[in-house]
């Protein structure tokens, strides 16, 4: 039987911890999604394609198999190291508000700590 990961929450130390260490274009991408750009696209053996799109902010790639007719037979993501938070699965409503609220406070040149002060000072 395998062991449940932590639930992890918005308010949680560590998770804001790991959102803080995000790279910035990460962040980008985690709160404003990926800018793709397409890559590569290739004819397979079978007659299927293989077509690549590349984030431009975060190099993550976005890998479609498609019929000869041109139908989405499957789609994957390869992600770059660090992009995905270690321990976590999909982010839930209120993760992404931590993630929001962390990429806007670098636009304001403001740290996490700084902005806790401001809330308890209003």
């Amino acid at each position: 039987m395998g062991r449940t990961p932590p639930q992890v929450g918005p308010e949680d130390p560590d998770l804001s911890h790991r959102i803080h260490q995000l790279p910035d274009a990460y962040l980008g991408c985690r709160d404003y999604g990926h800018n793709w750009r397409p890559s590569t696209a290739r004819r397979l053996r079978d007659s299927t394609y293989e077509a690549v799109v590349t984030c431009e902010r975060c190099a993550a790639r976005r890998v479609r198999l498609l019929s000869a007719r041109g139908a989405v037979l499957s789609n994957h993501y390869e992600y770059p190291e660090q992009y995905l938070i270690p321990g976590m699965g999909r982010l839930t409503g209120t993760d992404r508000d931590s993630l929001r609220l962390e990429s806007v406070l670098r636009v304001m040149g403001v740290t996490p700590l700084e902005s806790r002060r401001r809330r308890r000072a209003q």
